[in-house]
């Protein structure tokens, strides 16, 4: 049994003194193998401002 769960974050903060605002869409992937559920695969795409 497999399982695929997205998330859409908006993020903002400082990283080597430059301020960064933007959005991105993660992506999990898990399986129930040997009856625990284990994170199989993963994703993180940086969305442009039309997708707000």
């Amino acid at each position: 049994m497999t399982h695929y769960l997205t998330v859409k974050a908006e993020i903002s903060g400082t990283m080597n003194g430059q301020d960064f605002h933007s959005y991105y869409r993660y992506g999990r992937t898990w399986a129930m193998l040997n009856g625990q559920w284990q994170l199989i695969a993963g994703n993180v795409v940086q969305l442009n401002e039309a997708h707000n």
